[in-house]
Protein backbone atom coordinates (compact mmCIF):
# COMPACT_ATOMS: atom_id res chain seq x y z
CA UNK A 1 0.00 0.00 0.00
CA UNK A 2 3.06 2.56 1.38
CA UNK A 3 4.75 1.78 -2.52
CA UNK A 4 1.64 2.22 -4.40
CA UNK A 5 0.90 5.77 -2.66
CA UNK A 6 4.48 6.66 -3.27
CA UNK A 7 4.39 5.69 -6.97
CA UNK A 8 0.79 7.58 -6.87
CA UNK A 9 2.37 10.93 -5.63
CA UNK A 10 5.92 10.33 -7.64
CA UNK A 11 3.51 10.13 -11.09
CA UNK A 12 1.76 13.52 -10.16
CA UNK A 13 4.36 15.38 -9.19
CA UNK A 14 6.51 14.41 -12.66
CA UNK A 15 3.21 14.93 -14.55
CA UNK A 16 2.61 18.15 -13.27
CA UNK A 17 6.68 19.23 -13.74
CA UNK A 18 5.75 17.57 -17.43
CA UNK A 19 2.73 19.48 -18.36
CA UNK A 20 2.87 22.97 -15.53
CA UNK A 21 2.85 24.97 -18.85
CA UNK A 22 -0.35 22.91 -20.74
CA UNK A 23 -4.03 23.59 -20.06
CA UNK A 24 -5.03 20.06 -21.91
CA UNK A 25 -4.29 16.79 -19.89
CA UNK A 26 -1.42 14.99 -19.78
CA UNK A 27 -0.62 11.53 -18.66
CA UNK A 28 -2.60 9.19 -16.50
CA UNK A 29 -1.70 10.25 -13.02
CA UNK A 30 -0.93 6.40 -11.96
CA UNK A 31 0.38 3.74 -14.38
CA UNK A 32 -2.48 1.36 -15.62
CA UNK A 33 -0.14 -0.97 -15.05
CA UNK A 34 0.98 -0.39 -11.65
CA UNK A 35 -3.36 0.37 -11.00
CA UNK A 36 -3.72 -3.27 -12.15
CA UNK A 37 -0.54 -5.06 -10.87
CA UNK A 38 -2.85 -6.48 -7.98
CA UNK A 39 -6.16 -6.24 -6.05
CA UNK A 40 -4.74 -3.88 -3.45
CA UNK A 41 -3.46 -1.29 -5.66
CA UNK A 42 -6.39 -1.75 -7.89
CA UNK A 43 -8.83 -1.07 -4.73
CA UNK A 44 -6.78 1.77 -3.70
CA UNK A 45 -6.96 3.63 -7.12
CA UNK A 46 -10.73 2.64 -7.00
CA UNK A 47 -11.23 4.31 -3.74
CA UNK A 48 -10.04 7.74 -4.37
CA UNK A 49 -11.12 7.95 -7.96
CA UNK A 50 -14.41 5.92 -8.17
CA UNK A 51 -16.53 8.76 -7.17
CA UNK A 52 -15.34 10.93 -9.09
CA UNK A 53 -17.09 9.33 -12.44
CA UNK A 54 -20.30 10.63 -10.90
CA UNK A 55 -18.72 14.87 -11.65
CA UNK A 56 -18.40 16.54 -14.05
CA UNK A 57 -15.15 15.63 -16.12
CA UNK A 58 -14.07 15.29 -20.26
CA UNK A 59 -13.91 11.72 -21.47
CA UNK A 60 -11.48 10.38 -23.61
CA UNK A 61 -11.51 7.21 -25.58
CA UNK A 62 -8.62 4.96 -25.39
CA UNK A 63 -6.80 6.99 -28.70
CA UNK A 64 -7.39 10.31 -26.77
CA UNK A 65 -10.06 11.49 -28.55
CA UNK A 66 -13.19 13.45 -26.53
CA UNK A 67 -16.51 11.70 -26.67
CA UNK A 68 -19.87 12.08 -24.30
CA UNK A 69 -19.67 10.70 -20.80
CA UNK A 70 -22.75 8.46 -21.56
CA UNK A 71 -20.61 6.83 -23.93
CA UNK A 72 -17.74 6.92 -22.10
CA UNK A 73 -19.93 5.08 -18.89
CA UNK A 74 -21.35 2.61 -21.08
CA UNK A 75 -17.80 1.39 -22.32
CA UNK A 76 -16.95 0.88 -18.83
CA UNK A 77 -20.09 -1.56 -18.40
CA UNK A 78 -18.84 -3.36 -20.63
CA UNK A 79 -15.59 -4.34 -17.93
CA UNK A 80 -12.91 -4.62 -21.10
CA UNK A 81 -11.92 -1.13 -19.60
CA UNK A 82 -10.61 0.90 -16.51
CA UNK A 83 -10.83 3.98 -16.57
CA UNK A 84 -7.46 6.61 -16.28
CA UNK A 85 -7.98 10.06 -14.40
CA UNK A 86 -5.27 12.19 -16.35
CA UNK A 87 -2.99 14.93 -15.00
CA UNK A 88 -4.15 18.40 -15.01
CA UNK A 89 -3.26 22.02 -14.30
CA UNK A 90 -6.29 23.86 -15.25
CA UNK A 91 -8.26 22.79 -12.13
CA UNK A 92 -10.67 20.76 -14.54
CA UNK A 93 -11.32 16.90 -14.66
CA UNK A 94 -10.11 14.62 -17.17
CA UNK A 95 -10.98 10.63 -17.75
CA UNK A 96 -9.29 8.22 -20.97
CA UNK A 97 -10.35 4.76 -21.29
CA UNK A 98 -7.67 2.08 -21.14
CA UNK A 99 -8.33 -1.34 -22.65
CA UNK A 100 -7.94 -3.99 -19.71
CA UNK A 101 -5.86 -7.20 -20.56
CA UNK A 102 -7.76 -9.78 -19.06
CA UNK A 103 -4.56 -11.98 -18.85
CA UNK A 104 -3.13 -9.44 -16.31
CA UNK A 105 -5.63 -9.69 -13.55
CA UNK A 106 -8.50 -11.12 -13.81
CA UNK A 107 -10.19 -10.22 -10.55
CA UNK A 108 -9.96 -6.24 -11.48
CA UNK A 109 -11.24 -7.46 -14.86
CA UNK A 110 -14.35 -8.66 -13.29
CA UNK A 111 -14.78 -5.63 -11.07
CA UNK A 112 -15.06 -3.02 -13.51
CA UNK A 113 -17.54 -4.84 -15.21
CA UNK A 114 -19.39 -4.74 -11.51
CA UNK A 115 -18.98 -1.40 -10.62
CA UNK A 116 -19.93 0.70 -13.70
CA UNK A 117 -23.39 -0.01 -14.56
CA UNK A 118 -24.68 1.70 -11.77
CA UNK A 119 -22.94 5.04 -12.95
CA UNK A 120 -24.25 4.08 -16.36
CA UNK A 121 -27.78 3.77 -15.61
CA UNK A 122 -27.78 6.92 -12.73
CA UNK A 123 -26.28 8.88 -15.29
CA UNK A 124 -29.29 8.56 -17.49
CA UNK A 125 -31.33 10.39 -15.00
CA UNK A 126 -29.51 13.83 -15.60
CA UNK A 127 -30.79 16.48 -17.15
CA UNK A 128 -34.23 14.65 -16.59
CA UNK A 129 -37.11 16.46 -14.85
CA UNK A 130 -38.09 15.27 -11.35
CA UNK A 131 -41.36 13.87 -11.73
CA UNK A 132 -44.16 15.25 -9.45
CA UNK A 133 -44.26 14.93 -5.78
CA UNK A 134 -46.07 15.70 -2.67
CA UNK A 135 -44.16 13.89 0.72
CA UNK A 136 -45.50 14.88 4.36
CA UNK A 137 -43.03 13.72 6.70
CA UNK A 138 -42.96 12.65 10.34
CA UNK A 139 -43.62 15.77 11.68
CA UNK A 140 -46.34 16.57 9.38
CA UNK A 141 -44.14 19.48 7.40
CA UNK A 142 -45.16 18.87 3.32
CA UNK A 143 -42.69 19.57 0.56
CA UNK A 144 -44.15 19.61 -3.01
CA UNK A 145 -42.76 20.31 -6.15
CA UNK A 146 -43.86 23.53 -6.13
CA UNK A 147 -43.32 24.53 -2.65
CA UNK A 148 -39.45 23.64 -2.99
CA UNK A 149 -39.76 25.73 -6.89
CA UNK A 150 -36.76 27.70 -6.99
CA UNK A 151 -35.22 25.90 -4.39
CA UNK A 152 -32.34 22.89 -4.28
CA UNK A 153 -33.72 19.23 -3.38
CA UNK A 154 -31.30 17.04 -1.78
CA UNK A 155 -32.68 13.66 -1.60
CA UNK A 156 -32.09 10.18 -0.14
CA UNK A 157 -33.94 7.11 -0.76
CA UNK A 158 -32.97 4.50 1.68
CA UNK A 159 -34.55 2.03 4.67
CA UNK A 160 -34.13 0.85 7.67
CA UNK A 161 -32.70 -2.04 7.47
CA UNK A 162 -29.98 -0.65 5.36
CA UNK A 163 -26.93 -0.70 6.87
CA UNK A 164 -24.82 1.19 4.52
CA UNK A 165 -27.92 3.94 4.75
CA UNK A 166 -27.38 4.49 8.18
CA UNK A 167 -23.92 4.38 8.37
CA UNK A 168 -23.62 7.46 6.45
CA UNK A 169 -25.72 9.47 8.58
CA UNK A 170 -23.30 11.24 10.93
CA UNK A 171 -21.49 12.04 7.46
CA UNK A 172 -24.19 13.69 6.07
CA UNK A 173 -25.59 15.68 9.58
CA UNK A 174 -22.10 17.05 8.95
CA UNK A 175 -22.13 17.54 5.34
CA UNK A 176 -25.66 19.45 6.17
CA UNK A 177 -23.84 21.93 8.49
CA UNK A 178 -21.85 23.38 5.62
CA UNK A 179 -25.63 24.40 3.97
CA UNK A 180 -27.32 25.41 7.37
CA UNK A 181 -27.57 29.19 5.92
CA UNK A 182 -29.01 28.50 2.51
CA UNK A 183 -32.17 29.12 2.86
CA UNK A 184 -32.65 27.32 -0.93
CA UNK A 185 -31.50 24.66 -0.16
CA UNK A 186 -33.96 21.14 1.18
CA UNK A 187 -32.91 17.75 2.34
CA UNK A 188 -35.38 15.20 2.31
CA UNK A 189 -35.03 11.57 3.14
CA UNK A 190 -37.70 8.99 1.50
CA UNK A 191 -37.82 5.73 3.06
CA UNK A 192 -40.29 2.66 2.42
CA UNK A 193 -40.93 1.97 6.21
CA UNK A 194 -43.93 2.96 8.14
CA UNK A 195 -44.02 6.56 9.63
CA UNK A 196 -44.11 4.72 12.95
CA UNK A 197 -41.05 2.41 12.70
CA UNK A 198 -39.70 5.65 11.52
CA UNK A 199 -40.42 7.48 15.03
CA UNK A 200 -39.12 4.54 16.48
CA UNK A 201 -35.86 4.01 14.68
CA UNK A 202 -34.70 7.75 14.89
CA UNK A 203 -36.33 8.32 18.87
CA UNK A 204 -31.92 6.33 19.30
CA UNK A 205 -30.77 8.10 16.00
CA UNK A 206 -29.80 11.31 14.89
CA UNK A 207 -30.55 12.32 11.17
CA UNK A 208 -31.22 15.85 10.08
CA UNK A 209 -33.06 15.43 6.70
CA UNK A 210 -36.64 16.03 6.68
CA UNK A 211 -38.06 11.85 7.49
CA UNK A 212 -40.41 10.51 4.65
CA UNK A 213 -42.26 7.09 5.40
CA UNK A 214 -44.45 4.96 3.25
CA UNK A 215 -42.59 5.67 -0.01
CA UNK A 216 -42.12 2.19 -1.31
CA UNK A 217 -44.24 2.92 -4.41
CA UNK A 218 -42.48 6.03 -5.03
CA UNK A 219 -39.31 5.02 -4.54
CA UNK A 220 -39.31 1.64 -6.36
CA UNK A 221 -42.01 2.41 -9.09
CA UNK A 222 -41.75 6.17 -9.85
CA UNK A 223 -37.79 6.35 -9.15
CA UNK A 224 -36.99 3.76 -10.38
CA UNK A 225 -34.10 3.12 -7.58
CA UNK A 226 -32.50 -0.17 -7.40
CA UNK A 227 -29.74 0.50 -5.03
CA UNK A 228 -29.55 1.60 -1.59
CA UNK A 229 -28.60 4.44 -0.34
CA UNK A 230 -28.94 6.38 -4.20
CA UNK A 231 -29.10 10.30 -3.50
CA UNK A 232 -30.92 12.87 -6.06
CA UNK A 233 -29.88 16.44 -6.77
CA UNK A 234 -32.64 18.36 -8.07
CA UNK A 235 -31.80 22.48 -9.19
CA UNK A 236 -34.38 24.79 -8.85
CA UNK A 237 -35.74 24.00 -12.24
CA UNK A 238 -37.26 20.84 -11.04
CA UNK A 239 -34.21 18.93 -12.91
CA UNK A 240 -31.73 16.09 -12.01
CA UNK A 241 -28.50 16.93 -12.06
CA UNK A 242 -26.60 14.00 -10.54
CA UNK A 243 -27.74 10.76 -8.86
CA UNK A 244 -25.04 9.43 -6.71
CA UNK A 245 -24.72 6.36 -4.38
CA UNK A 246 -22.91 7.50 -1.34
CA UNK A 247 -21.98 10.46 1.18
CA UNK A 248 -18.57 10.81 -0.20
CA UNK A 249 -20.04 11.44 -3.75
CA UNK A 250 -22.63 13.51 -2.55
CA UNK A 251 -20.40 15.69 -0.76
CA UNK A 252 -17.76 15.87 -3.90
CA UNK A 253 -21.46 16.21 -6.39
CA UNK A 254 -22.94 19.52 -4.37
CA UNK A 255 -19.20 21.00 -4.34
CA UNK A 256 -19.19 21.35 -7.47
CA UNK A 257 -22.81 21.14 -8.77
CA UNK A 258 -24.22 23.74 -7.00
Amino acid sequence: MRTFIAALLLSVCVACTCYGQSANPGPPEVDPKLILSDNNTFNTYMYYNLKLLSANYTAYDTHLKPISKLEFLKQLTTGNYLFLKLSSTNGKLYFKLYKINPSVNKDCYGMVSGYAPSFYADYQRVGKKFPHFSFTDINGTTYTSENTKGKIVVLKCWFIGCQACQQEMPALNTMMQAYKNRKDIVFISLAPDAKDKLQTFFSRRQFDYAKVGSQDAFITKTLNVQEYPTHFIINKQGIIVNVVNTADELQYALQHDL
